[in-house]
């Protein structure tokens, strides 16, 4: 599931701004489209889905919920629905 042209340009313009590197726009792409089709998920289970570490699981998600494209959880996250 892909996220809309607006949330993906939304990322890659904040992503130009940081400096970001691609490879962290593409796996902060793919936890928004996993929490936009799951709801929510664990650092643990985005850690292994991604085979990256919780500690880069825990910066994504700290950068992912200060531009309020999730909502921070005690030990993972949960997708913001914009629709509500």
């Amino acid at each position: 599931m892909l996220c809309d042209k607006n949330m993906y340009a939304k990322i890659q313009q904040k992503s130009k701004e940081r400096g970001k590197s691609m490879l962290q726009l593409e796996r902060q792409q793919k936890i928004l489209d996993y929490l936009k089709e799951n709801r929510k998920a664990t650092t643990n289970e985005l850690s292994e889905l991604l085979g990256v570490s919780t500690t880069t699981i825990r910066t994504d998600l700290n950068q992912m919920d200060k531009e309020n494209l999730i909502t921070k959880t005690h030990g993972g996250a949960v997708y913001n629905d914009r629709s509500l």
